[in-house]
Parts: structure tokens; sequence; C-alpha cells
């Protein structure tokens, strides 16, 4: 969810990991979703005369159950494609040994610009 800014005033997309459960979440829904958080949260960052964006991930309580790589390609590829410049910062914050793993595998489909 949208809340607060950054200290450079961009505005923080919230995600916690630990409500995720791809077994129980609908795809098109996220896919939905996804731009609802982004645009709300641009909001935030141009009411405060700022264009890019940060998203917070904490990842406590990540898991088996939480490692969604479909959702992930999907988030990545709306970013890219709506969103380009917009994301200034990402934080993983709380990030379990598990993590490691999964972020071996979606790092490569991470565009570096």
């Amino acid at each position: 969810y949208a809340h607060g800014v950054d200290r450079e005033k961009r505005g923080i997309a919230w995600v916690f990991i630990q409500r995720h459960d791809k077994s129980r979440r609908d795809l098109d829904e996220m896919v939905k979703f996804i731009p609802f958080c982004m645009e709300r949260t641009i909001a935030l960052s141009e009411a405060q005369g700022t264009e890019q964006i940060c998203i917070v991930f904490d990842l406590a309580g990540f898991g088996v159950k939480s490692m969604d790589y479909e959702l992930v390609k999907k988030l990545l590829g709306i970013l890219g494609t709506f969103y380009p410049e917009r994301l200034g910062k990402v934080l993983m914050w709380n990030g379990p040994a598990l993590f490691n793993l999964f972020w071996t595998v979606i790092r490569p489909w991470i565009d570096p610009v």
C-alpha cells in the first residue's frame, strides 16, 4: 500500500511479503492491483514535486508460499512497460536466508537501467 515519503520526497509503496500466498492469489486481480498501488504511490510523489517512487519489500515471514515467480515476472513487466524511470529506489528489508535462493532466480529478469 502507498504510505508516506522517503528523504528524497518519493512516495513509498509498502509490500508485506508475509501476507502473500501464491496458492490463494488471483493473478488477474494482482495484475490490476499493481497499477492501482503504483498510481497511488506516484500521486504521493507528485504531491511532493517528485516523479519517482520508492518500493519497500518487507520480507519478514518470507517462505515457500511467498515465492511467486509468475507474479514477479508480471510485476517487472508492468514496471518496465508502463512505469519506466518511475522507480527511484527499491529496498529489501528483513530478508531471511531463503530469500537468497529466490533472488538468484529473479535477479537476471531485472533490467539494470
